[in-house]
C-alpha cells in the first residue's frame, strides 16, 4: 500500500490485522503518503468502490473462502484493471520461514489459473526467494507471483 502511495496512486487498503494497519500508517507516515486503511474480514465485506488495481500480498484463505474472494475483487476491477498477488506457493509447506502451514492455503500455477481463468495472466511465476520480513517470515520462501489484466 506505501509503495503504491509513494508511486502517486490512491490507495484503498484492507486487512484482518489490527497490528498489520499500525505497521503500514507508520510507514506511510514516514513516507510522507497517505492510505485508507481499514481493518476487514474479506470473507465479509463488501469493497466500496471500482478500483483499477487489486493487490493480494501474502493473502492467503481456506478453500471453502478463496474462490469466492477473489470472483468478489475480480469484480471490483474495472474493465483494463490489473489483479496483483504475491503469496506462498504450496511448495512453502517444506520451508520454516512463514506462512500457513495448511497446504489448503498455498497457492500453485494450476489453482491460480483456474481461480483467474476470466483475466488475462499476463506473469505467473513460482520461486524460492530470501524473505527478510521480520522474525516470523525470515529464510528461504517459496512464493508465487501473478500479474492478470480484467478483459
Amino acid at each position: 500500500a506505501v509503495y503504491a502511495a509513494r508511486k502517486g496512486w490512491q490507495v484503498f487498503a484492507v486487512d484482518l490485522s489490527e497490528e498489520g494497519k499500525k505497521k503500514a500508517l507508520t510507514w506511510a507516515h514516514q513516507n510522507n503518503v497517505e492510505i485508507d486503511y481499514q481493518v476487514a474480514d474479506l470473507n465479509t465485506w463488501n469493497a466500496p468502490l471500482m478500483v483499477e488495481c487489486v493487490a493480494l500480498v501474502y493473502t492467503h484463505f481456506s478453500s471453502a473462502f478463496r474462490l469466492q474472494i477473489h470472483q468478489k475483487l475480480i469484480d471490483k476491477l474495472i474493465p483494463g484493471g490489473f489483479f496483483i498477488l504475491e503469496a506462498f506457493s504450496k511448495k512453502q509447506i517444506n520451508y520454516d520461514s512463514g506462512g500457513p502451514k495448511n497446504i489448503d492455503m498455498l497457492y500453485d500455477e494450476k489453482l491460480l489459473k483456474e481461480d483467474f481463468k476470466s483475466l488475462k495472466i499476463d506473469f505467473l511465476q513460482e520461486r524460492v526467494i530470501d524473505l527478510d520480513e521480520g522474525r516470523f517470515h525470515r529464510g528461504e520462501a517459496s512464493i508465487i507471483r501473478m500479474i492478470a489484466k480484467k478483459k
